[in-house]
């Protein structure tokens, strides 16, 4: 309950846009190989122990401005209704960027910061993300699917929203 998937929820040419709104960005490489941008506020919910994670400075937990990201992108999420406080729930846009078939390691997202909804979007290569059941600790899963896992193809320009029951710990 709470899985959406829309696939083409951006056109080319829109995910071109976002690209180029992207290319005029810093990178942050915090974390491995994975490159970071900040639209809005920054924060982390990691295990990853790094101190430039976690800004400390008022000053630091500020990103790029949110109106630096195409004025269709927000509007657009907002017309799913999975953001049903609207534009005052949408607080941060991040962009990850992964290289060389590196991912996002396993994690649970910490519903108190990043809000009961949580939307991404795909944009360049197909992917593929493993849901698995927050209850299990991270270094208690052993990397077999027992039957309770869901797996979601993330297609170039698709958009998944997970909401309810399917992002809540």
């Amino acid at each position: 309950e709470g899985l959406r998937y829309c696939r083409d929820f951006v056109s080319v040419a829109e995910q071109e846009e976002l690209q180029r709104v992207l290319d005029q960005g810093p990178w942050l490489n915090h974390i491995k190989r994975r490159g970071q941008q900040f639209f809005g506020l920054v924060y982390y919910h990691t295990s990853h122990d790094v101190p430039a994670l976690q800004p400390g400075e008022q000053s630091a937990m500020i990103g790029r401005p949110m109106n630096d990201l195409p004025a269709w992108l927000i509007p657009r999420v907002l017309s799913t209704g999975a953001f049903p406080r609207g534009v005052d729930e949408v607080n941060q846009v991040a962009a990850n960027e992964y290289l060389r078939n590196t991912g996002i390691a396993s994690h649970v997202e910490d519903t108190t910061c990043f809000g009961a909804n949580l939307a991404t979007l795909s944009l360049q290569d197909p992917v593929q993300m493993t849901l698995t059941p927050s209850e299990v600790h991270l270094n208690g899963r052993d990397g077999q699917d027992h039957g309770n896992w869901v797996k979601v193809l993330l297609e170039p320009r698709s958009m998944l929203l997970l909401q309810g029951l399917c992002h809540l710990p």
